[in-house]
């Protein structure tokens, strides 16, 4: 990833359709990837919660109506791993399938992601870590995420955990970011409380560690910014009202603001942490990276003071002052009240992690890429050590 004084290359295939009930409008999905429907099979990536709540079948039955054949892989398990990706590739070449859509969160995309690069590279998945770049993907995906938070509808990121480690392994290529994103708020409807809480914070961890990364420019910034304000705006009400469909089709729009962000700009600590939290110990990618954020949003604080000012207005924070690094901490405030109001755990305690895992948890997310990427230097390993110390306990 480049500087901003250098040249900046901006990706951005995806087709949007966007709106309430835009899945209803698949069909015409083919008119933008070329494909003649009656030659397709499609390979429909979910998980069993999807399954549960009905949402698949809402797919099913477009594609019923509109005569394309497909078949239903519906294993994807939460922090999926290699054994995620192969199992789902097995399927896929059972059923000479040549076309796959991703209908969940990020887990359901980062194994569709996978699958299309295993197409057309030796496995396991996880040896092609970024910065290895392995061969183009192929095969076309379209994405219809059920949660407003991963963003992955519009990266070209896939995160797979490699179990012989455990670590969470970033994968990068252009070639796997969708062809066509489907953004129809009434699937996120049915989302839970804690979901809708923890898929949001994500959304806003990542516009946050976008806008403030070393590699932000002038297009990630704009992009990041309008992420925030949204979230800050919609969130509580998503919270509270699941069913508001004007505030989750908002939470939706920013989520794909802030993964096109982020894709453009880079992640930073904040996710090194998260990534060897949830590879360690199965927690969910939200949850982690919201008792994170506000611990890495004051270790950065001094690397990118008006930046985070800046965020504080976003939030609805008048500056109140002169001083500028009082204004960027009511970011951090802003966030932890945010929190809480979310019912977000008081720390990594809360979720049976102690002290005495610290060290083999700073050790993963010392060793994960995003550590240069973040906008504060970490050179020692005692910093990381420092920070989750720090959260144990938030308030």
């Amino acid at each position: 990833m480049k500087r901003w004084n250098e040249m900046l290359e901006i990706n951005l295939p995806p087709t949007f359709f966007v709106g309430v009930n835009a899945l209803e409008n698949f069909e015409s999905v083919f008119q933008h990837i070329g494909l003649e429907k009656g030659k397709c099979k499609l390979l429909v990536i979910t998980d069993s919660g999807i399954v549960r709540v009905g949402l698949s079948k809402n797919l099913e039955n477009v594609l019923r109506d509109a005569g394309i054949s497909y078949e239903i892989f519906s294993d994807v398990t939460p922090n999926p791993t290699n054994d995620d990706v192969e199992k789902c590739l097995e399927v896929y070449k059972k059923h000479s399938c040549n076309l796959i859509v991703a209908l969940g969160g990020g887990s359901v995309m980062d194994v569709a992601k996978a699958v299309a690069l295993r197409l057309t590279n030796e496995g396991p998945i996880t040896r092609y870590e970024f910065p290895n770049n392995p061969q183009r993907a192929t095969t076309p995906i379209i994405t219809i995420p059920t949660t407003a938070g991963t963003g992955s509808e519009a990266t070209p990121f896939c995160v797979i955990i490699d179990k012989t480690i455990p670590k969470k392994v970033v994968i990068y290529s252009p070639s796997i970011i969708s062809r066509i994103v489907i953004l129809d708020p009434s699937l996120t409807l049915s989302l839970p409380k804690k979901l809708t809480a923890e898929t949001g914070i994500d959304a806003l961890t990542h516009a946050v560690e976008s806008y403030v990364s070393p590699y932000a420019n002038p297009f990630s910034d704009e992009l990041a910014l309008k992420a925030i304000e949204m979230i800050a705006k919609n969130i509580r009400i998503a919270y509270k009202d699941g069913k508001n469909i004007d505030a989750r089709e908002k939470m939706l729009v920013a989520s794909t603001l802030a993964g096109i962000s982020f894709s453009h700009a880079g992640l930073g600590v904040i996710h090194a942490l998260s990534h060897a939290v949830s590879a360690k110990f199965g927690v969910s990618h939200g949850l982690a990276n919201a008792l994170l954020l506000p611990v890495g949003m004051e270790f950065n604080l001094p690397a990118a003071t008006e930046k985070f000012a800046n965020i504080a207005e976003k939030f609805g924070i008048t500056a109140g002052s002169k001083d500028i690094v009082e204004n960027a901490r009511k970011s951090i405030d802003a966030v932890k009240q945010l929190l809480k109001e979310l019912d977000i755990p008081n720390g990594l305690s809360d979720l049976g992690i102690t002290k005495d895992d610290i060290d083999e948890l700073s050790k993963l997310a010392f060793d994960d890429a995003k550590v240069c990427s973040n906008p504060r230097k970490i050179e020692e390993l005692s910093t990381v050590k420092e920070l989750y110390e720090k959260v144990m306990h938030l308030y």
